[in-house]
């Protein structure tokens, strides 16, 4: 998870610098989904294939901050064994946070 910095900071003719404080950006990333089965794993490839929006809810703990709205963005989806434990299936998906308007 990334969140780009809310400031700007440029160089000012005669020396110096002058610093923006914007509004704070949304998250985005890559969202990691492991699965023990294959086909859990393209069931959730297939899922983000539409443009859409998704929940990521974390049903032990509502309301963490983990929790947000996104649609997938860049290279979309990927879906891979993982090397590792040969035994599990990876779904990386490129995200952007949506902020409520």
């Amino acid at each position: 998870m990334r969140r780009t910095s809310p400031t700007i900071v440029q160089d000012v003719i005669g020396g110096g610098i002058a610093i923006s404080a914007l509004q704070s950006r949304p998250r985005s990333g890559t969202l990691r989904l492991f699965y023990l089965t294959e086909s859990t794993a393209v069931d959730a490839f297939n899922m983000h294939a539409p443009a859409a929006i998704f929940g990521l809810y974390d049903l032990d703990n509502p309301g963490s901050w983990r929790e947000m709205l996104y649609m997938t963005v860049d290279g979309g989806c990927r879906i891979t064994l993982d090397e590792t434990t040969r035994t599990r299936w990876i779904v990386e998906v490129e995200y952007q946070e949506l902020q409520p308007s």
